[in-house]
């Protein structure tokens, strides 16, 4: 059985945060970049935080399929882009479909187009035309 928490900052309780799907083995954080689960690296904590507090509160199904279409992209510059970056080397095995963890693939949102794949894998100064996932 999968659950499924919306993590959020402890000091912006009210903004739709984070997806997780908590298998009983490993954690998958959903990113709007690629439409995918991927696995968290360490157990417990969410990378897109970093070191900041976070509440983790637990949804029903019904609420995933509406807060992942609340979803938006993370930027590709600075920590977000060293992220990205993470999350596109990440081998296969460490990503999970919707409906890998159970979900109906007919009501989670699909991505526009794969543009997430043609950003640049470097993140040290992105040039202006790519410094934006959601600008794609």
């Amino acid at each position: 059985m999968v659950d499924f928490y919306r993590v959020f900052h402890d000091h912006h309780p009210d903004e739709s945060g984070i997806i997780v799907a908590d298998d009983g083995v490993s954690e998958y954080a959903y990113l709007a970049n690629t439409g995918l689960w991927h696995r968290e690296p360490f157990a417990g904590t969410v990378a897109l935080f970093g070191d900041e507090n976070y509440n983790r509160v637990r949804i029903e199904t019904e609420e995933v399929y509406e807060r992942i279409g609340q979803c938006r992209p993370i930027r590709n510059q600075g920590f977000g882009a060293k992220v990205l970056r993470s999350r596109r080397l990440q081998p296969d095995g460490e990503k999970r479909t919707s409906s890998g963890l159970g979900l109906d693939p007919s009501r989670v949102p699909p991505l526009a187009d794969d543009a997430w794949r043609r950003l640049p894998l470097v993140d040290d100064g992105p040039s202006p035309e790519q410094v934006s996932v959601a600008a794609i």
